[in-house]
């Protein structure tokens, strides 16, 4: 039988203390999110929540241990809470940690600007003939887009702009 490590051996091992902050940060592999893992009974579990139940006892369905620290890799579980999925929710908007939230939040002009040409026709409510630079300009210059009688379309545009004269 092969030797399987104590949990002391797989998760502490792997820690250590930052003392600017206070966090016990993890040193071994993370995930894609920062979060450490440890292998367990063959499943991968989260180093943090390991240090949560290791003290608090285990954790009730539908529960998730948030940080207050906002560190990934931290497993000291003074710098954690319990949370449902809402709490977590919030928790993340409260200090703008939402990935979508912050990248326009926090854009510059310049960056927003290159996010809204990006804008796809379809949510633009774009006819099959119309293009999206023409759309886009419409929206700077003002004119309205006119159905004619024989059901085909044209600009209009307003007195400032009216190109028919």
């Amino acid at each position: 039988m092969p030797y399987m490590k104590s949990l002391d051996e797989q998760l502490w091992d792997r820690c250590e203390q930052d003392l600017a902050t206070g966090c016990i940060n993890w040193t071994g592999p993370v995930n894609s999110s920062g979060y450490g893992g440890v292998s367990r009974g063959g499943k991968i579990r989260g180093a943090h929540v390991l240090a949560w139940e290791e003290v608090n006892g285990p954790i009730t369905d539908g529960s998730f241990v948030c940080h207050h620290c906002d560190n990934p890799r931290c497993c000291n579980h003074e710098h954690m809470f319990l949370g449902d999925l809402a709490l977590n929710a919030l928790d993340m908007h409260m200090k703008n940690r939402h990935p979508r939230h912050n990248a326009w939040t926090h854009a510059t002009p310049e960056e927003r600007a290159a996010r809204a040409s990006k804008i796809s026709s379809k949510s633009l409510g774009r006819p099959k003939n119309e293009n999206m630079r023409s759309k886009l300009a419409a929206t700077a210059t003002g004119r309205k887009r006119k159905t004619l009688p024989n059901g085909k379309w044209t600009w209009e545009y307003p007195a400032a702009l009216d190109r028919s004269a």
